[in-house]
């Protein structure tokens, strides 16, 4: 009798069908939550400009993995780390546990809004991607995840209100984000607020 193989390792965490679940348990109670509400305003964000349904879907799924990176590495290092190219293969050659959550075709841009997530709009950034040419989730990704991360309680500094978190990002608007998604962002931001039990209070 063939022994099944063995599950792929991704840091430690099986690749089945529980990987976002997974991913989520490992990484440390602040970047759980970060991913969390980051994934909520990339949909809102996303909403904003209009966006498809099955684009929305995908775009949740690559916020809610954007820190998959980080697994097993010390905070002090989360600004330098990255998939390493067979992570990133791996990544791309596993329909099978996300496939129940996006079509196989869309796999791809998962792990496309999850690498290029990190690029910087001038062309700064590691893979030197550029405006357009870095994927839209991607860049939605982006701003949402600092948006988060600026009106988040997180140790050593304090949260900023919403409306200085997005004049904050508005300086830096075709440098290090799409001006385009900073407005749509800001737009979902004065949208929610108007929305009961929305307030004015930080993240």
């Amino acid at each position: 009798m063939t022994a099944e193989p063995e599950s792929p390792q991704y840091r430690g965490v099986d690749l089945d069908e529980r990987f976002i679940a997974a991913v989520l348990e490992r990484l440390d109670e602040w970047t759980r939550q970060h991913s969390r509400a980051s994934a909520e305003w990339a949909e809102r964000t996303a909403r904003e400009l209009a966006l498809e349904d099955e684009d929305i879907r995908v775009l949740r799924i690559a916020a809610l993995l954007h820190a998959v990176d980080r697994l097993g590495v010390p905070r002090q290092e989360y600004d330098i780390c990255r998939l390493t190219e067979a992570e990133e293969e791996m990544l791309r050659r596993a329909p099978v546990i996300l496939g129940r959550l996006v079509p196989e075709e869309q796999l791809g841009r998962v792990v496309d809004a999850v690498v290029a997530s990190r690029e910087y709009f001038d062309g700064s950034g590691r893979q030197g991607l550029k405006g357009d040419s870095i994927p839209l989730l991607a860049r939605i990704v982006a701003v949402a995840c600092a948006f988060q991360a600026l009106t988040m309680r997180r140790p050593g500094a304090s949260p900023l209100a919403r409306g200085v978190a997005c004049a904050r990002l508005a300086e830096s608007a075709d440098v290090l984000y799409d001006a385009r998604v900073v407005e749509a962002l800001t737009g979902a931001v004065r949208r929610f607020e108007r929305e009961p039990g929305g307030g004015r209070c930080d993240s």
